[in-house]
């Protein structure tokens, strides 16, 4: 058996078993994936999964905005919130894409608002890094809002291409949502 440090996922998850949370296997799943939630939304429910957008705008990025993407104040960046949903909602989700590094068939196919980043991804073979950055639980907020939950598991993760940040997400799903 090998000394090396466990993934930062598996460290994540550990410590919501720490503070009493124990998340479902599926719920690991999602949480804990580098993939595409999508597709796995697809495989654990057995439906199409789609996408609501509920708010689709490009905007000049905020300082905090520019310093956690690594681009100027100003530049442009969409702000994407959506729900990924096959018979019922499933996830609400919120993406900051600095728009100046997507190249034009990406831009393209995020600005028509119509497909999970997900399968947009896949279908245009861009190859990119999911790195995680926090796991846990929340009781308010916007997916709260909009999925008519009050228990929320949330992970927020960089997705990184070529050394650059090219998006970041919050996504958020219901405890329970395979109950």
């Amino acid at each position: 058996m090998s000394n090396d440090r466990p993934p930062a996922p598996l460290e994540l998850l550990r410590s919501l078993k720490e503070r009493g949370i124990e998340p479902s296997l599926e719920e690991r799943i999602l949480l804990g994936t580098d993939g595409s939630v999508t597709f796995l939304l697809e495989v654990l429910t057995g439906d199409e999964v789609g996408v609501e957008t509920l708010e689709q705008r490009v905007v000049p990025a905020t300082a905090g905005q520019a310093a956690s993407l690594g681009i100027d104040t100003g530049d442009g960046v969409n702000v994407r919130r959506v729900v990924l949903r096959g018979d019922r909602p499933l996830v609400y989700a919120e993406s900051l894409t600095p728009v100046g590094r997507l190249e034009p068939r990406f831009r393209e196919a995020l600005l028509r608002r119509d497909k999970p980043i997900g399968r947009i991804m896949a279908e245009l073979s861009i190859e990119a890094r999911r790195d995680i950055k926090e796991l846990g639980v929340t009781e308010s907020g916007p997916g709260a809002d909009v999925l008519g939950r009050e228990e929320l598991f949330y992970r927020e993760y960089d997705i990184t291409r070529n050394g650059e940040v090219l998006m970041q997400i919050r996504e958020e799903f219901p405890s329970g949502l395979f109950d």
